[in-house]
């Protein structure tokens, strides 16, 4: 707690300096003496208003850190941008975010760093979350509020957020299923293997895919997290591949590179299926080059991880490691023309009518509403810490 105090010695000097002026004024006498007195008891009056209103201002600030998968990622570059210019005033908190550069040894490092400079609440985005839930266990023994995010850190006291991976990609496969008519050959592009949140994307999109026997998965290979990567799997699916009608892609950072590449070879009628609804997701779903997408952005990323590292830090009654952990919202979304070509389809696997979606500018308005949903004032009386 800072308490930062607003000198009067200002306000004492600008009215003496007044007095000084006005003393100094060479009008009539009879005028003078009348005159002064009352632009002296004026000004006197407005200075003592304004410093005594404003004389006491308290802030609360708390150091904030955050041991990230991958800093360099246009997507975790956007998410701190978002952090520094918008969330840190909000919440008062002073963040920094420790690039785990997608190693489970760096990220350790970092953890124990994060430790070692006393952080007031620390946020856990693993690379691997069983190799890293000693580390967070060990700040938690240090004091530390500890809060897993994306995976589980399966720590005692730590409440975890998770995305709804498994179940978006779920979906948005029975989507483009039905999309396809049910018959077709798709690909998958992943991100990590054995990354538990990366496998929940996988398995829930080849999940969906194994309910019809008309569709073929001809191959899934892991990009890494890393778009140069994604690009070379995807170039040398085009080369060995003749008939592809989709790519479901575990990022909308991969895919969007991937969609040009694509185009550049002519192949402009391979359907994609992203994950993110990020600035370039939503683009993309503008020109028809995106079908389908989650909800998983920079800007709900990053609102929802403070806000419940802020409740967290603030003791609040937070459900924690080994109770279930909170699932970030994540709408669905698609365009309208998308939408009713499904439903000239028919959609098998999922109640189409039962899906949360949203269409493009509709998912902006969403997104614009976030600081107020799960900014310092909202988690105050979500939480009751008021």
């Amino acid at each position: 707690m800072k308490r930062i105090l607003i000198s009067l010695v200002t306000a004492i000097f600008v009215v003496s300096m007044l007095l000084i002026a006005l003393s100094g004024c060479k009008a009539p006498e009879v005028v003078t003496e009348t005159v002064t007195e009352t632009v002296t008891e004026t000004v006197i009056e407005t200075v003592i208003e304004t410093v005594t209103e404003t004389v006491i201002v308290e802030v609360e600030r708390y150091f904030f850190g955050v041991a990230d998968i991958i800093t360099t990622h246009p997507f975790h570059r956007e998410l701190i941008d978002i952090q520094k210019t918008q969330i840190d005033p909000n919440f008062g908190s002073d963040s920094l975010y420790l690039d785990g550069n997608v190693s489970i040894e760096q990220q350790l490092a970092n953890i124990d760093n994060l430790i070692q400079m006393g952080v007031d609440v620390l946020a856990i985005i693993p690379v691997d979350n069983i190799a890293e839930t000693p580390s967070g266990q060990k700040a938690v023994e240090a004091g530390i509020p500890v809060t897993g995010f994306g995976t589980p850190i399966m720590a005692d006291g730590v409440p975890n957020t998770v995305f709804d991976s498994y179940n978006s990609f779920n979906d948005n496969g029975h989507l483009l299923a039905a999309y396809m008519g049910y018959e077709g050959n798709v690909l998958y592009l992943a991100g990590i293997i054995g990354n538990a949140d990366s496998d929940d994307r996988m398995n829930g999109f080849l999940d969906a895919m194994a309910d019809y026997p008309n569709i073929t998965v001809l191959d899934t290979q892991a990009s890494d997290w890393i778009i140069e990567n994604g690009l070379a799997i995807v170039e040398d699916w085009l080369n060995k591949y003749d008939d592809i009608d989709a790519i479901g892609y575990v990022d909308n950072q991969i895919a969007a590179p991937s969609i040009e590449l694509i185009k550049s070879a002519g192949r402009e009628d391979i359907l994609a299926v992203g994950y993110t609804c990020d600035t370039v997701g939503l683009e993309l779903m503008d020109n028809g080059e995106l079908l389908f997408d989650s909800l998983v952005d920079p800007n709900i990323f990053g609102w929802y991880m403070n806000y419940i590292a802020y409740a967290h830090y603030k003791g609040a009654d937070l459900r924690t490691w080994p109770d279930d952990p909170y699932i970030m919202p994540s709408p669905r979304a698609m365009s309208q023309d998308t939408y009713d070509i499904l439903v000239a389809n028919g959609v098998e696997g999922i109640d189409l009518d039962a899906l949360d979606w949203l269409t493009p500018d509709g998912m902006r308005d969403y997104i614009s509403t976030l600081a107020e949903t799960y900014g310092k004032e909202a988690a105050d009386a979500n939480f009751g810490l008021e």
